[in-house]
């Protein structure tokens, strides 16, 4: 039986690899059921199947990635939660989805090499607060 996560959209951005960020997020809803699943891409790939296809202005470095994400993200997303995935982060799991996770505005991937208590603040596998 899958987690479901009602209050939880999914999505990824992505405007080099977006047939692996599609595939992601597919991968992900085998795990988990979310209310909604977004794609932003300024490329459409084929065979969306259930994930709903954003267009966005094409992203050419990190920084647009970052501004998007931090900056343009928000209006999009219609539910408290929202899961972002990379083609090379996304669930594995569902099963491992605790309740609690929502008792916080972020958590994200943990940065193994911060040895300062800074170890979380990867975005590339995040679940974020609206």
């Amino acid at each position: 039986m899958k987690s479901l996560l009602d209050d939880v959209t999914i999505c990824a951005a992505d405007c080099i690899t977006p047939d692996l960020a599609l595939l992601a997020i597919k991968k992900s809803m085998i795990q988990c059921q979310f209310k909604e699943a977004i794609l932003f891409s300024d490329i459409a790939p084929s065979d969306m199947g259930k994930v709903q296809f954003i267009s966005i202005s094409k992203m050419k470095s990190r920084d647009d990635y970052s501004r998007f994400i931090l900056k343009e993200l928000a209006p999009f997303i219609k539910t408290k939660f929202v899961l972002i995935v990379q083609w090379d982060g996304y669930v594995l799991d569902g099963k491992k989805w605790e309740q609690c996770f929502t008792d916080y505005d972020y958590i994200g991937a943990k940065w193994h090499w911060h040895q300062d208590g800074k170890t979380v603040g990867n975005g590339g596998f995040s679940l974020r607060s609206k």
